[in-house]
């Protein structure tokens, strides 16, 4: 059992967020903070561990059910509404940004939000209809500072279980620097033949530094 008290006060998930944010927490440490307190029996780790075992993983975490989560030592009906609750209003966010119509304004203004103050690189898909509307975001990649490291195969089935026509490629340079290195460009060529696969066609990879960004499409760094 992960006894949070046990554990030095940089490894505890609300002094790690308070001090690093909360993107520099793992899975399990976020689902530790949302529930808050453990058990006798069992420590918040361990019942965060627990539902993310329940859920086969952080990507089918949504689908868990009220009767499901009850059924985890240390989830109370309390407990298992305020994480169902968060599902919904995460639900809710996302149909709310859905069908806008995207472009170049509005992707440098949401992504400028999103990575403000974020200390990890983080790559993200952005998913478009014939018409340009915004189908689905979704993040591939959360790490180090390096190359954009994701697996192609999750890239090809999010476009089939989007129906996607068209995407776009958003990642950051947390420490400033928003210039591709060469596996940046190298990645995003091998994306953009697999997507013709499945005639899902890029738009443009965008890297956002600290205060600007850069469109490798603008800067013609890249063959499509």
């Amino acid at each position: 059992m992960v006894n949070i008290k046990e554990l030095p006060k940089m490894e505890r998930p609300r002094e790690k967020a308070l001090l690093l944010g909360l993107d520099s927490l793992t899975n399990i440490e976020l689902l530790a903070l949302l529930i808050s307190k453990g058990t006798k029996e069992s420590s918040v780790m361990d019942i965060a561990m627990n539902i993310l075992i329940k859920a086969n993983g952080i990507s089918d975490l949504n689908k868990l059910t009220y009767n499901e989560l009850i059924e985890i030592p240390g989830i109370s009906k309390v407990k298992a509404l305020n994480i169902l609750a968060i599902f919904e209003l995460t639900k809710r966010i996302n149909t709310s940004i859905t069908s806008m119509y995207v472009d170049l304004t509005f992707l440098i203004n949401y992504f400028k939000n999103i990575f403000n103050d974020v200390h990890q690189e983080k790559c993200y898909i952005v998913l478009l209809n014939q018409r340009n509307q915004l189908l689905f975001i979704k993040e591939l990649f959360s790490g180090n500072e390096g190359a954009i490291a994701f697996s192609s195969k999750l890239v090809i089935s999010t476009f089939v279980k989007y129906n996607a026509s068209k995407f776009y490629i958003i990642h950051n340079h947390p420490l400033g620097n928003p210039s591709p290195s060469m596996a940046d460009i190298e990645q995003t060529e091998n994306l953009i033949v697999l997507a013709l696969g499945v005639n899902c066609f890029f738009q443009d990879h965008l890297i956002f530094g600290k205060d600007s960004y850069y469109s490798l499409k603008e800067r013609k760094l890249i063959q499509y």
